[in-house]
């Protein structure tokens, strides 16, 4: 990893330090298993 690297967090996100080559259909796909995981979980 570079001294450029940084992490796509909640905190880097909404604070603008992400670069847009963070968003990525994976990651997106990531957070949608996660939140179905937990909906269930949860029910």
């Amino acid at each position: 990893m570079g001294k450029d690297y940084i992490k796509a967090t909640r905190q880097s996100i909404g604070h603008g330090v992400a670069s847009p080559e963070s968003y990525t259909r994976d990651k997106a796909i990531q957070v949608i298993c996660t939140l179905d995981q937990l909906y269930f979980y949860l029910s």
